[in-house]
């Protein structure tokens, strides 16, 4: 099946203006109470210019299972993405909008979270609407809630309404990256988040990110009984070298959150590092992790690799 869609897509992307094809795929050894090895990303990404202004991104996720009852399950991202001007509309399976820059993160660059950030079903079906404002964007979205589930017609129809914005990075100085979002939870039944994302780049080989997720029990308004904060620093003393430390933590004495269970009091703190043996090339890249929680102490070691495999300009060869 896999194939023929990829047939059909290339047969149909004949006409377009830009295409670019890539992999993902990381794996390694974790060693844990049970040392073992892993692979857990494979990803196919397209990324098509169909004409001008119009743009397709497809993701899909090869380490995810396909199930009978949820056929996009596997499917991060597929949508269809419209730029007029300063505005962009996009409609499909994309990105849940919500603040804070360990969400903004792809999740093969994760390698330890936020309870939120591992339960959050931050790819949903929606149609957002965003508006540049300089360097700045504001984004308008309409989609899923991530509360939603297959058990029933009336839970497979929550909604979501989420507002965020966002400033560049590479910028310099403060960026902002803040969301406010109204998640129903039950039918009628919503509960506000928002998430606050501040990275302060230094220099161009030091940044720091502070975030703060807020999330409130259907029906109330709280600031910190349920709650998640990071923190993160990352140090470039070569070019081939990173360094990063990052903290975390969540709390919730409020509510049934299945983001955040009812109880949750969870500290982690790590200290990473990658290496990227081909230097200005990042598309290899090695990693060593150690992070510590209340469930013990871990390292991840291993390697990233994302390979371009197509990145094709059919507009200025034909120009």
């Amino acid at each position: 099946m896999l194939s023929l869609v990829s047939m059909a897509l290339f047969l149909n992307l004949a006409q377009a203006q830009n295409l670019t094809l890539a992999f993902e795929t990381r794996g390694g050894i974790m060693f844990d109470d049970n040392p073992h090895f892993y692979a857990d990303y494979l990803n196919l990404c397209v990324d098509a210019g169909l004409a001008p202004g119009l743009k397709f991104v497809w993701r899909q996720r090869f380490t995810k299972p396909l199930t009978g009852s949820q056929p996009l399950n596997a499917t991060d991202m597929v949508y269809l993405d419209y730029k007029v001007g300063d505005w962009t509309f996009s409609a499909g399976k994309q990105v849940l909008q919500c603040g804070g820059f360990e969400y903004d993160a792809a999740p093969i660059d994760i390698h330890f979270s936020t309870e939120f950030y591992s339960h959050i079903e931050c790819y949903q079906l929606g149609v957002s609407v965003a508006r540049q404002l300089g360097d700045y964007e504001l984004v308008g979205q309409f989609c899923r809630s991530p509360y939603a589930s297959m058990e029933s017609a009336e839970n497979n129809a929550l909604k979501a309404f989420n507002l965020l914005f966002r400033g560049p990075y590479g910028s310099g100085g403060w960026i902002p990256l803040y969301s406010a979002n109204l998640f129903e939870v039950t039918p009628g039944k919503y509960s506000f988040q928002f998430s606050l994302g501040n990275r302060f780049e230094i220099t161009r080989s030091l940044a720091f990110e502070l975030d703060f997720i807020g999330r409130s029990a259907p029906g109330s308004l709280s600031l910190f009984r349920d709650m998640s904060a990071i923190a993160y620093v990352s140090i470039i003393p070569v070019e081939w070298c990173e360094i990063m430390v990052k903290g975390t933590f969540d709390r919730n004495d409020l509510w049934d959150n299945p983001m955040v269970e009812r109880g949750c009091s969870n500290f982690k703190v790590g200290l990473g590092a990658y290496f990227f043996p081909l230097k200005e090339n990042k598309t290899v890249r090695l990693h060593c992790y150690y992070w510590h929680s209340s469930e013990g102490n871990f390292v991840q070691t291993g390697i990233t690799w994302k390979p371009k495999l197509l990145n094709l300009d059919f507009a200025r060869k034909n120009n």
